[in-house]
């Protein structure tokens, strides 16, 4: 099978061994978008047109999410910062 790189629009073989839904042809492409991605958040926060709340009020479902979770791309609120809890270094709660 082979697809398209959201990137480059190269086209490339996908890998066969599983995991994530494979969009980019290499790992350059891959950090070139998302690095594209992060300096379009913040012209769009300098700019008005997007809040830092609005950015950590929103999360994408995980694909690594438990089986029974809905998978997709609707918008679910995080917990507020007091109900989560940090890790130090080696996974320990702080």
């Amino acid at each position: 099978m082979s697809a398209l790189c959201l990137r480059c629009g190269e086209p490339f073989k996908l890998r066969l061994t599983g995991g994530s839904a494979q969009r980019f042809c290499c790992d350059a492409c891959r950090a070139a978008f998302h690095a594209a991605a992060r300096l379009w958040a913040l012209a769009e926060i300098e700019g008005g047109r997007l809040t830092v709340d609005q950015l950590k009020n929103t999360v994408r479902h995980s694909v690594h999410a438990a089986p029974d979770s809905q998978v997709g791309s609707e918008a679910i609120p995080v917990a507020p910062p007091e109900t989560r809890t940090r890790r130090k270094k080696g996974g320990e709660d702080n």
